[in-house]
């Protein structure tokens, strides 16, 4: 039979449900890029583009945790008209028990606003990183001082910890800020005497009674 006469009257509106590209789901799954959405090009098979006169696009922001009921999408809406728009949409369909009824909360987001969020926690993270970084340098420039309990010169320390310059001058000043590290005199086995770091607190003191 011809499919146009299961159409009850001109009112109807014909949806049809088609799969998308690979690309999109390589971007935010493969690729961890959460911006990347659908667009009518990702449709999959040919001829859409053609003829659909409007289009609700979905694709996940983030990768669906099985079992949470929680889904991160994006939605990018438009059509021949020239109407369009991108959201961000969130659903939250709870999670199963057959003592419960399931629940569906809808959240809509605009664009913008999940894109500055995106780039706030990537900057958040970059930071914390930086930040555990230099405290693992600093840490390390500790326990190289508490080799040498009687001080030894910057450039010996520095050789032990094996940290690049711009990362180890950093380190070793938040180590003495800190007072956990003490600038002394060191002297060498020439009878020259020169600038120095020794650990501060029982280390030093042990080091300097033996």
């Amino acid at each position: 039979s011809d499919p146009w006469n299961v159409v009850p009257d001109s009112t109807s509106t014909i949806a049809l449900a088609p799969l998308a590209d690979k690309l999109v789901l390589y971007n935010n799954y493969l690729d961890a890029k959460p911006r990347a959405y659908q667009s009518s090009s990702h449709i999959a098979w040919a001829g859409f583009q053609e003829f659909a006169r409007q289009w609700v696009l979905l694709s996940r922001r983030s990768t669906y945790d099985p079992g949470s009921g929680a889904h991160r999408l994006w939605m990018s809406i438009g059509g021949s008209a020239g109407h369009g728009g991108l959201y961000g949409v969130d659903i939250d369909e709870g999670v199963y028990d057959p003592s419960t009824p399931r629940t569906w909360a809808v959240q809509v987001q605009d664009a913008a606003d999940i894109r500055q969020a995106c780039d706030e926690q990537k900057t958040a993270k970059k930071e914390a990183r930086t930040k555990d970084r230099f405290q693992a340098n600093v840490e390390k420039v500790i326990r190289t001082l508490a080799e040498f309990p009687e001080g030894e010169t910057e450039s010996v320390l520095k050789c032990r910890t094996k940290l690049h310059s711009d990362t180890w001058k950093p380190a070793l000043q938040a180590a003495i800020d800190s007072g956990q590290a003490i600038p002394c005199k060191i002297r060498k086995g020439n009878g020259q005497t020169y600038d120095g770091v020794q650990p501060a607190g029982p280390v030093a003191a042990q080091g300097q009674s033996g």
